[in-house]
């Protein structure tokens, strides 16, 4: 994979000490097997926390992906498009978090939302007969409920950056920190097999992230 981030001029600021750096995050593969793929991504300074914002839904504004089969004529039209929309974007993104900050979640919330993030997995047919099936859904069981504790301890008392001696601070108790613990967690403790990064941004780590930025926004917006 081939990636390239640029640094937007405006910053989104959710309040007076929170602030987040805004990039443009492009990607693509050297054999064109993978879609050309431009989206919108923070960093929370605070933390150093990253959030692509490309919900489930693939919002206009907020995503952009293309295959290899568009002229560069054609190609280039719609990337300054999807740009100018982006810079829009903006400031409604900016809205949103604002309005995660100003909602209260208390622990009880926050273990409801994880427990819905990150739900339990149903056991397999077989496990009542199968041993090794068994052991493999316990195991497994155990580390999502490990995972759901560790985003919850995260919020309560922050963490270490995953590189450097930097402490993550804890969180308040607003859908706003809600998210942050979560972020926090997948960039800064869940253990990752393979490229921190890759996982951060286009993986299961940005797919976690994603739907709780996109379950949070949901369900304010009711």
């Amino acid at each position: 994979m081939v990636w390239l981030q640029a640094a937007l001029a405006a910053p989104i600021q959710v309040g007076n000490d929170d602030e987040l750096k805004t990039y443009l995050l492009f990607s693509n593969s050297h054999d064109g097997t993978r879609p050309i793929d431009i989206r919108l991504t923070t960093i929370r300074v605070v933390c150093n926390n990253t959030l692509t914002l490309a919900t489930r839904a693939r919002e206009a504004g907020t995503f952009f992906r293309r295959g290899h089969n568009l002229s560069l004529d054609k190609l280039g039209t719609e990337a300054k498009a999807f740009f100018e929309l982006l810079l829009k974007d903006q400031s409604t993104q900016q809205a949103i978090m604002k309005k995660m900050a100003a909602a209260a979640c208390d622990d009880a919330a926050f273990k409801r939302f994880l427990e819905r993030l990150l739900p339990d997995p149903m056991p397999p047919a077989s496990a009542a007969t199968n041993t090794a099936v068994a052991q493999a859904y316990a195991t497994r069981l155990d580390n999502i409920r490990a995972s759901r504790q560790a985003m919850f301890d995260v919020r309560r008392e922050g963490c270490r950056q995953r590189e450097g001696k930097l402490q993550v601070p804890a969180e308040a108790e607003t859908w706003w920190g809600a998210l942050n613990a979560v972020t926090a967690w997948v960039d800064h403790v869940q253990a990752v097999k393979g490229s921190v990064f890759a996982h951060q941004m286009f993986g299961a780590g940005n797919d976690l992230k994603s739907s709780a930025y996109a379950r949070i926004r949901s369900q304010l917006s009711q």
